[in-house]
């Protein structure tokens, strides 16, 4: 493979949440790799990933702004292609998170991170496409899922249903998208040292028990997530639709959606297989769960890990 095609020079990209964290971590990523990069955080001051990016010899901005506020949200895209003239990369990782038990949970906080973790990526995909399609080149938005989006977690209700919206809607504008030259993807992080870790890292039960159930025995730093939003990013995955990359994980799936309901078979294939019933229909033993990953290859999965 020609390590030039993770090369993204000439493109021009926005991060949203990249103050710091992960945001800030993907930013400088995307900027070494030869992007121009806007930045963008809650903050007044930006952090420190503009200084990197221009460290790198790229283009940068740092824009201010509450995504809870849909008027921010065209308000960024506006200010990347004045600033860089148009925009190829998008990736949606603002995003908060409040705790408390779902039984006195406050309305304020659902409002507000339905409207950040969710709302806002939904207005930011469809500006930031709108731009892609008129210019008739493509391009590629990757959001920032989560773990949640996949379980339900603890005292975050909010955050677990906006993260599991995140990725039906990366599925559901893949499928719209894919035909016209956007990738549409995201990364569904474990557990990582970010300032919405906090609370769980000072915790000492709450931290080893989450330990005790990642393989490397450690939190994942923002750097650890990089290199997978470069590849999301890069013409690399130029065949990679609507997947959700959990990262880290013991395993791991990447899924190509390529045709218009070609999610939906793929999903019932692989969660059929999955149960004892449908795996003696298909001739293959429930013990044997090995096979039901490869059976699925044949089909739609392009890289698979367990």
């Amino acid at each position: 493979m020609n390590s030039d095609m993770f090369r993204l020079k000439g493109k021009n990209a926005l991060v949203t949440g990249s103050h710091r964290g992960l945001g800030a971590a993907i930013a400088v990523a995307l900027g070494r790799a030869g992007a121009n990069v806007g930045c963008h955080g809650r903050d007044p001051k930006p952090g420190i990933a503009c200084d990197e990016i221009l460290a790198a010899g790229r283009k940068t901005f740092y824009f201010s702004a509450d995504l809870a506020d849909c008027k921010a949200c065209s308000g960024l895209i506006e200010k990347t292609v004045s600033e860089f003239g148009s925009i190829e990369i998008l990736v949606n990782n603002a995003g908060v998170v409040r705790r408390a038990p779902a039984a006195e949970y406050p309305a304020e906080f659902w409002d507000e991170l339905i409207a950040v973790n969710l709302t806002a990526v939904f207005h930011l995909s469809q500006l930031a496409a709108r731009h892609m399609l008129d210019k008739g080149t493509g391009g590629k938005i990757v959001n920032i899922a989560s773990l949640l989006s996949f379980q339900g977690g603890i005292l975050v209700p909010a955050y677990a249903a906006a993260k599991g919206g995140v990725a039906q809607l990366t599925k559901a504008l893949a499928n719209e998208w894919a035909a016209k030259g956007i990738n549409v993807n995201a990364i569904a992080p474990g557990y990582m040292a970010t300032d919405n870790t906090t609370q769980l890292r000072n915790d000492p039960d709450r931290s080893r028990q989450i330990l005790d159930r990642i393989p490397a025995g450690r939190w994942g730093e923002p750097g650890d997530i990089a290199g997978a939003a470069v590849f999301l990013c890069s013409a690399t995955s130029d065949y990679v639709h609507g997947s959700q990359k959990r990262w880290p994980r013991v395993g791991y799936f990447i899924a190509s959606w390529k045709l218009e309901n070609a999610d939906e078979r793929a999903s019932k294939n692989f969660s059929g297989l999955r149960g004892g019933r449908a795996q003696r229909r298909q001739g293959i033993s429930p013990g044997n769960r090995s096979e039901t990953p490869r059976a699925c290859l044949q089909r739609q999965i392009v890289s698979c890990g367990t």
